[in-house]
């Protein structure tokens, strides 16, 4: 469910493209994650969600976004290296969306499918990979609410936010074997759970999972 967001009691931040105000993003993401401990080392992430901001006036504002980021980044890339929004599918706080990533064509292509379930709109596309350094490895899924534009270190402020829930939140691949393919699951208890702090150490946010999904609200 997309979140109602309003200013916290932190102060303001920049928001690139947008000035000053609080900015936050929820999201479902395939890789992105390195940790070499684990044997998990990834360069690219396939991204699709949900940009919520409010300025300093208390405007709000709500759009769904699509994006593959890369490291490096190409010189000469597709627009989706970077953020884009998806303006046929028009969204609002309080309304309900269905979001899916996802690696097609043996590995060699990107999809994502948004769709919001109150209004029916919804658009899938099939994506290039950006550049020839991406390894689609499809070694880790996210499920995040994150203060968007780079966090604190950019002098980014997350607003408050309505408790984020992802439902039937899932994650599958399929593995080869000598009998032929075996599914792989991935659900969110068996994961890792991070929460946001501000410049000072304060924690921001409570994240929590289980078999079925992921909850993250807002406690700063």
């Amino acid at each position: 469910m997309i979140p109602t967001v309003s200013q916290p009691s932190e102060p303001a931040g920049a928001i690139p493209g947008f000035g000053s105000g609080w900015t936050s993003s929820s999201w479902v993401g395939i890789d992105g994650y390195s940790n070499p401990a684990r044997n998990i080392v990834s360069n690219d992430l396939l991204q699709a969600g949900v940009r919520q901001t409010i300025d300093v006036n208390g405007t709000p504002s709500y759009y769904a976004w699509y994006e593959w980021w890369v490291y490096p980044a190409p010189v000469v890339g597709p627009g989706y290296i970077h953020e884009l929004p998806i303006p046929t599918v028009p969204v609002s706080p309080g309304q309900t969306v269905f979001c899916q990533v996802s690696y097609v064509a043996d590995n060699t292509a990107g999809y994502f499918f948004f769709g919001n379930e109150d209004t029916g709109k919804h658009v899938g596309l099939t994506l290039v990979p950006p550049s020839a350094d991406v390894k689609l490895s499809g070694s880790s899924i996210e499920w995040i609410m994150e203060c968007a534009g780079g966090g604190e270190e950019a002098n980014v402020s997350l607003p408050k936010f309505s408790p984020v829930v992802f439902n039937a939140a899932l994650g599958w691949g399929y593995e080869t074997f000598f009998r032929g393919y075996l599914t792989r699951y991935g659900y969110p208890i068996v994961g890792d759970t991070l929460n946001i702090a501000d410049k000072a150490g304060k924690i921001l946010t409570s994240a929590s999972a289980d078999i079925e999904g992921v909850e993250i609200e807002f406690i700063g």
